[in-house]
């Protein structure tokens, strides 16, 4: 609990509310970190945790403020109050499963630069994504992608998938450069949508084309991943 007390006061930086607050975060959160700061955002969002003259107030009691229980739920609540745009995105960037450009991103969600910025601009707001070094964005916490990827119907998977394999083979400049000359990590991506998205004439000769050279660096578990998956189609 005093762990969790200490997380709370930094992300209040003062005036906090009475200490059975703490308690009651630490009893919902059972002191997981990533559940605290989520539950912190979403008390705020919510109006349930206000600042009035530098002093906190929050519920007296958390069960009264409908706190959802389990941080997958309380992260599903909180992209449910997401935009369309925004939602569209964390979508996406759940099913790639790995940093995403922005130009990749966009174009995937065939957004137009001030949707796709506007979207943006709410996820940043909420907290859901960050950037890498590289500035790609990824998910703040794999708590979030797992949640998100987990709201997904499984009938729309294939689209989004299709979505992210149209934009790589565009931003890749497929079909006239050579798959000899695309980066393995952007190969088996395109490979691994492709295959997911339902397209077997187009994902057979990316994921062979995978598979060979995952076997030449004698990464054996994808290469047999990737080339079975071909020889499958």
């Amino acid at each position: 609990e005093a762990g969790v007390r200490r997380m709370v006061e930094a992300m209040l930086g003062g005036g906090l509310p009475a200490a059975a607050f703490a308690t009651q975060v630490a009893a919902v959160s059972q002191g997981n970190p990533a559940f605290v700061e989520r539950l912190m955002e979403h008390l705020v969002q919510a109006g349930d945790l206000t600042n009035v003259k530098g002093a906190w107030q929050a519920p007296a009691d958390l069960a009264a403020a409908a706190v959802p229980t389990t941080l997958n739920a309380l992260t599903q609540d909180q992209l449910r109050g997401l935009s369309a745009g925004a939602r569209q995105l964390t979508e996406l960037l759940a099913v790639s499963g790995r940093p995403t450009p922005l130009e990749l991103l966009g174009a995937a969600a065939g957004l137009d630069e001030a949707a796709l910025f506007e979207a943006l601009g709410a996820l940043d707001e909420s907290g859901v994504l960050a950037r890498d070094e590289e500035g790609a964005y990824v998910f703040r916490q794999a708590a979030v992608q797992e949640a998100a990827h987990g709201m997904i119907p499984a009938e729309r998977l294939p689209r989004l998938h299709g979505q992210l394999a149209g934009a790589l083979v565009a931003s890749l400049g497929l079909p006239a450069k050579p798959l000899a000359q695309v980066a393995l990590a952007d190969l088996a991506a395109l490979a691994t949508h492709g295959l997911r998205a339902e397209l077997p004439q187009r994902a057979i000769g990316w994921a062979l084309e995978a598979g060979r050279r995952f076997l030449g660096l004698f990464a054996l578990a994808d290469a047999r991943t990737m080339l079975e998956a071909g020889q499958a189609l």
